[in-house]
């Protein structure tokens, strides 16, 4: 995935795909993305993701760092 989305970043998860209408394609989180921490917490795994997560409250937005093509920002993605 690295190869074929051109990251230089190894540490992260790299979206794959993004669903239309979804919180994620609201906040404008794109495939390539790489998601560097949530929550201000380091993920590597889909567990640490996960489990970032489930740290916010119930129905409250989520912090995202993102890295694309090189460039981080964040993004929040609205709690469901």
């Amino acid at each position: 995935l690295q190869r074929q989305f051109q990251l230089q970043e190894n540490t992260g998860l790299v979206v794959t795909e993004v669903a239309p209408g979804s919180p994620a394609d609201d906040a404008g989180i794109a495939p390539g993305d790489l998601v560097v921490k949530v929550n201000r917490r380091s993920v590597g795994t889909l567990n640490d993701y996960r489990g970032a997560l489930d740290a916010t409250a119930q129905g409250k937005p989520a912090l995202l760092l993102l890295n694309r093509g090189g460039n981080t920002f964040f993004v929040t993605l609205r709690g469901e």
